[in-house]
């Protein structure tokens, strides 16, 4: 019974050995989407939890083209800061500019964080221009914002930019149409993955 449970413990540890982390520190949706993506090529993955983050582990003979494959679908994806990291909350009294950069800084990586759920889209960043305003609440000038939005493989700018400006009305107070400049480009995809076109 002894040997049994011991040859038993010892193949558990050589498949074990076999397993190779991919990327850590997921969030699930994240994890998710790249053992869905694996899967469509052909490359056996696994999502394990841990600390409340997750992980993608592949066969070890498979990393390389694993990588490969990610790499070719844009993934992972950008992380996005929050205001605390940028701005640490330890002050008591923050000053006027700090507290417009603040807001603008949790504006654009909110919209960019928002745009880069849009189907199609990779990563996003959005640049916001809110116009000065006086002390009698006058405004100079008129808000702007410019949008770089990063492709996946086979999306197609013209549907996807419509719904960019579209999160940008929305959450830009004041802020035209035509007041919003978006450039497209295409996620560079690599050749000779499997299941990825040129």
């Amino acid at each position: 019974m002894l040997v049994r449970l011991t040859i038993v413990v010892a193949i558990a540890l050589i498949l074990a050995g076999c397993k190779q982390e991919l990327y850590g520190n997921l969030s699930q949706r994240e994890a998710n989407e790249m053992v869905a993506v694996l899967a469509e090529s052909g490359v056996s993955a696994e999502r394990q939890e841990y600390d409340g983050k997750f992980r993608v582990v592949v066969d070890a003979k498979e990393f390389a083209i694993a990588v490969k494959v990610l790499n070719a679908a844009g993934l992972p994806g950008f992380s996005y800061r929050s205001v605390e990291q940028l701005f640490p909350g330890d002050k008591m009294i923050t000053s006027p500019f700090e507290q417009k950069a603040r807001y603008l800084f949790a504006l654009s990586e909110d919209l960019s964080r928002t745009i880069s759920y849009i189907d199609g889209v990779r990563l996003a960043r959005v640049h916001v221009v809110l116009p000065e305003v006086d002390l009698k609440g006058r405004a100079s000038g008129k808000a702007s914002a410019s949008v770089l939005v990063q492709l996946k493989p086979g999306a197609q700018a013209a549907e996807v930019i419509p719904f960019v400006k579209s999160v940008v009305t929305t959450g830009v107070p004041n802020i035209q149409l035509s007041d919003i400049n978006v450039i497209a480009t295409h996620w560079p995809t690599a050749v000779g993955s499997p299941g990825v076109g040129p």
